[in-house]
């Protein structure tokens, strides 16, 4: 088989969606608006890449494809970027054993390859990537005879996947009413095309071209950036209030830097000449030794989390384990106390991949994992970390948010096996409500919401909800939108930050007239991405 003609056409994919990936990011609303399914279609594409450039330019081994899977699957983010990695799946597994590079093959591994991103799916939408792939796969196959060439075949397949793409808002119809397509079928398009590209003698591509954007991708995870997806490690939790002296410049900002080069769940605030920290590190004397110079300690607590945690773990050591993914230090902090073995705690703008959350549930030592992922843009995720963690069973929870988590986390039977509590966990959630309050920094118009800056906006299980310009409000009228809720027995209730928590003990009295029997929680979580996080159960 040409290889080279092969590797070139995964570059020009790779290019075309890199160039693309903004457009793709601005256009997308399916499953929800997060703007991100460029950036996830470009990284898990750049897994490839990378592999490719260590490959160098010699013929390809059986291996090599393998590698070449792998380093896609790793790297994959995203509900798009697993389904991407599962299409490339099918597809590399099928021109592994291909002769030659002809329009006859290739229409095979397209045809594994959709099969294989379907499989991937538990309930498959029309209207997506799946979609595409799968109708432009079925109608190029009825042009294909021995005369015709690849690029030939190519051709036909991108016109009709476009074709296709055009249908999708018919098909979708929250692609309709937001008039556009749907953009992880655009990105499929775009990397067809740019595969059709690299077929032309004059297209001139290399795999030095793509060397700025694949220093970025790491197989395994990120380390030394401020976005970094970071394993929690134990440590100690060291907590001071400092009483600073008027005598000495303290800037908080250079502290708040200092604590993140040597520990992480950091929370640092200043009141006057009053500073609060917390830090999770494995080098409490550091933090004591840089805030003496500042002043003197109101008070001091340093707790080692390593031998609490063993103390409480027992019941979850080799046979069964639980690994979560969170974003908010608070949240981590509580889920330890609840006994979750392994904490992935990742910010707003992390790039949570297969590979990263593989290494989590590979840290735990355990046969069996409970894998919870706190947004439910994340879960096709676990796909991909099963088929990493192949030794491992793992089973995923199906949480819109780390609420969801806390109450599934507080109906655990230790007694059972992890598949059995992973079911009553998903379960419970299934029978609550989910519940998140953003605060809206733009001006939208999304499901017939006049939002406008400044305002919090409520998204109930899956849809938005209510929108007004301060929390009560919308609260009030996000229950009022649930059906009747009247029986329900408990609300917990994740903030990010102490203004969240005053407003939300604000909100107690109104939540009460909707839920009378109801035990309201509220917990800080410090997350960045939502201002409140709840689960009504």
């Amino acid at each position: 088989m040409n290889v080279s003609v092969l590797r070139q056409m995964i570059l020009g994919g790779a290019r075309k969606i890199t160039e693309k990936k903004e457009k793709l990011n601005k256009i997308n609303v399916f499953p929800i608006p997060d703007g991100d399914t460029g950036t996830n279609m470009e990284k898990t594409i750049l897994g490839g890449v990378k592999i490719l450039t260590l490959i160098g330019n010699r013929d390809f081994e059986e291996k090599d494809f393998d590698d070449l899977y792998n380093g896609i699957l790793m790297s994959s983010q995203g509900n798009s970027g697993v389904i991407l990695s599962q299409w490339f799946k099918g597809f590399l597994s099928s021109m592994k054993y291909a002769e030659e590079l002809s329009a006859i093959t290739l229409n095979e591994a397209f045809l594994y390859a959709t099969e294989s991103s379907y499989e991937a799916v538990a309930s498959p939408v029309e209207g997506t990537f799946l979609t595409v792939a799968r109708e432009a796969q079925e109608m190029a196959e009825e042009v294909i005879d021995e005369e015709i060439s690849v690029e030939d075949y190519l051709a036909e397949f991108l016109d009709n996947a476009k074709e296709s793409l055009k249908e999708t808002p018919e098909k979708l119809p929250v692609l309709k009413k937001a008039g556009v397509v749907d953009s992880g079928a655009m990105g499929f398009v775009y990397m067809i095309s740019g595969m059709l590209e690299t077929l032309n003698d004059s297209y001139q591509i290399d795999l030095e071209d793509f060397k700025d954007v694949i220093d970025d991708v790491s197989f395994l995870q990120p380390q030394g950036d401020e976005t970094a997806v970071a394993l929690d490690e134990f440590g100690y939790c060291t907590e001071l209030i400092v009483q600073l002296n008027a005598d000495k410049e303290f800037k908080l900002n250079n502290s708040i830097t200092y604590l993140n080069g040597i520990g992480n769940s950091v929370v640092a605030v200043q009141d006057m000449n009053v500073v609060k920290i917390h830090v999770h590190t494995l080098k409490p004397e550091k933090v004591l030794a840089h805030f003496h110079e500042f002043g003197e300690f109101r008070k001091l607590k340093i707790e080692n989390m390593s031998l609490q945690h063993n103390e409480m773990q027992g019941h979850f050591r080799n046979d069964k384990a639980i690994v979560a993914v969170v974003n908010g230090s608070g949240i981590a902090d509580v889920f330890k106390d609840m006994g979750v073995d392994v904490i992935i705690n990742r910010d707003a703008k992390c790039e949570l991949s297969v590979g990263a959350i593989s290494e989590g549930v590979k840290e735990a030592k355990a046969d069996e994992v409970v894998l919870m992922l706190d947004d439910k843009n994340l879960h096709l995720l676990t796909v991909g970390v099963q088929e990493v963690c192949k030794d491992i069973k793992v089973r995923g929870i199906n949480a819109d948010n780390a609420a969801d988590e806390y109450a599934a986390l507080s109906t655990i039977d230790l007694e059972k096996s992890a598949e059995e509590i992973a079911a009553d966990m998903n379960r419970g959630i299934a029978d609550g409500l989910s519940c998140i309050i953003k605060k809206s920094d733009t001006v939208s118009d999304y499901n017939d919401l006049d939002i406008k800056p400044g305002d919090y906006v409520a998204y109930v299980s899956g849809e938005y909800t209510a929108n007004y310009d301060n929390l009560k409000d919308t609260i009030c009228a996000a229950l009022e939108n649930a059906g009747d809720v009247s029986e329900r027995e408990s609300i917990v209730a994740f903030c990010c930050d102490e203004q969240a928590v005053d407003d939300m003990e604000v909100c107690t009295d109104a939540i009460k007239k909707y839920c009378p029997y109801a035990e309201v929680f509220i917990l800080p979580g410090n997350q960045e991405e939502n201002y409140v996080e709840m689960s009504i159960q």
